[in-house]
């Protein structure tokens, strides 16, 4: 009984160890035929690759790798190494990823062109080989500095934190999250001053996924980039492999610092907001948002020209609004007229782009676009600008475009009285023409006791533009 109990044992240990160094075989294998798909691509170099047991998983280490950031520059990293561990029999997660830092930029010749440094807190992926794409990241780094050394200047970063996640892999579609998180980016030129820029948070969200599709779509576009191949395939397929995305940006104080290091200029709040609908449909939506809570302009502004501070916008919110684009039709032609725009591009800039312009208008007009500027505020330091409506897209149109809009102004009179104090000049006197115009041509209205300036502005399809009925040309 004793000897079967060894001999079980001994077997088991064999089995093991059969299977552990077949493991090891493959992991080896599967991470060369990676490494030389990317090398293909012109992406890296790379030396012999190591895999050895380590916990649960297995230790990969890859000398001598040399990330080909462009076709002038260069990243030698030395040698990478991460833990490979295998979570079901389709997933991967690459944990414990070691860079050795600081890197050297290169140019292709080798020589210097800045570093990067940095402290890496956490660095972790999981891969889906059904989906062959990375279906969640995280990383973590406390500290982060980019030094040039062509044109001197240095970008120090405090805690950066980016993550992505796919809701449900397994399913035919699904959706795809990401954050980007920094506490403080700080610019330093070489000329001793600066930008920081307080609290950057960055978030995305695709939905309706199909993570292979989008995968193979994003391997197309990039072979197709590569070898000068048409792209309008690729960027129709990743179009067709989602059907929305909202991307968020938001900047909670922006500063610039002279070389004493004093502020002279300042911006809070600041939002960028991308959205994309029915991306996957004949026709979809597209809405673009920009704005920020208030502005500081350096004294020196002013002192060049007084009228800065009257038409700096202190607060602003810019929202653009356009449906039934036609994203997918749109990209096919423009891709059909691509060589002719490019030859005439250097000798005939302005008809390449009218011949540009001309058919995304035909494309739009065949769709029906149309853009609306509803929510739209501009806060001047002395009034008040809102509007609201939008125009059609139609080529047959002289002005290329039909529609109305209502722009309502506040504050018209004392931004008159501004601009009477303004110095004499050529600009100051054609801005307070540009208001005797507004004042002869508006509709006053009066709103919670607050006297306003109305403006109806329709254009029509014979090119004719009023301001509250009155023709303006």
């Amino acid at each position: 009984m004793r000897r079967l109990s060894k001999s079980c044992l001994l077997t088991a240990a064999l089995l093991l160890a059969a299977c552990e160094d077949r493991n090891v075989a493959e992991i080896q294998t599967e991470t060369e035929t990676q490494l030389a798909v990317l090398a293909e691509k012109g992406k890296l170099t790379s030396g012999a690759v190591g895999v050895e047991a380590e916990g649960e998983g297995y230790r990969v280490t890859v000398a001598d790798v040399v990330m080909l950031t462009g076709p002038d520059t260069k990243m030698p990293l030395g040698e990478v190494s991460y833990l490979h561990e295998p979570i079901d029999d389709e997933t991967v997660r690459y944990a414990d990823i070691r860079i050795a830092s600081p890197i050297q930029v290169q140019s292709a010749a080798g020589e210097p062109q800045g570093t990067i440094a940095f402290e890496l807190d956490r660095a972790e992926t999981v891969w889906s080989k059904p989906l062959e794409s990375f279906i969640s990241m995280n990383f973590v780094l406390p500290a982060a500095q980019i030094v040039g050394s062509v044109e001197p200047s240095t970008v120090d970063i405090v805690n950066l934190t980016l993550k992505s996640d796919t809701v449900d892999p397994a399913a035919e579609r699904t959706d795809q999250t990401g954050t980007l998180t920094i506490e403080t980016l700080t610019a330093q030129g070489d000329q001793g001053d600066s930008v920081v820029i307080d609290g950057i948070s960055a978030e995305s969200r695709f939905t309706n996924v199909d993570v292979a599709a989008m995968a193979a779509a994003a391997n197309s576009f990039e072979t197709a980039t590569a070898t000068g191949e048409n792209l309008a395939p690729s960027i129709v397929a990743m179009l067709q492999s989602f059907s929305s995305s909202d991307v968020t940006l938001t900047m909670n104080r922006v500063t610039h610092l002279d070389a004493a290091g004093a502020e002279d200029f300042a911006l809070t709040n600041m939002r960028v907001v991308g959205t994309l609908a029915d991306a996957d449909k004949e026709a979809g939506k597209l809405n673009f948002a920009i704005g920020y809570d208030s502005i500081a302009l350096p004294p020196e502004a002013f002192a060049d020209d007084p009228m800065v501070e009257l038409l700096a916008p202190q607060v602003l919110a810019i929202n653009i609004d356009v449906a039934h684009v036609p994203f997918q039709r749109a990209t096919t032609q423009i891709a059909a007229i691509a060589p002719s725009v490019g030859e005439m591009g250097a000798d005939q800039p302005e008809i390449a782009g009218l011949l540009l312009l001309s058919t995304l208008r035909a494309a739009f007009a065949e769709a029906g676009t149309t853009i609306r500027l509803d929510g739209t505020r501009i806060q001047l330091r002395d009034a008040l600008i809102s509007v609201t409506g939008g125009v059609d897209v139609a080529p047959s149109a002289p002005l290329g475009v039909t529609g109305d809009m209502e722009i309502s102004l506040y504050g018209l009179d004392t931004l008159m009285q501004s601009a009477a104090a303004l110095p004499p000049g050529a600009e100051a006197d054609e801005f307070r023409s540009t208001l005797e115009f507004l004042a002869v041509m508006s509709v006053r209205d009066e709103e919670g006791g607050e006297v306003v300036d109305r403006y109806h502005v329709v254009a029509d399809e014979t090119g004719a533009v009023t301001v509250n009925d009155q023709p303006v040309f």
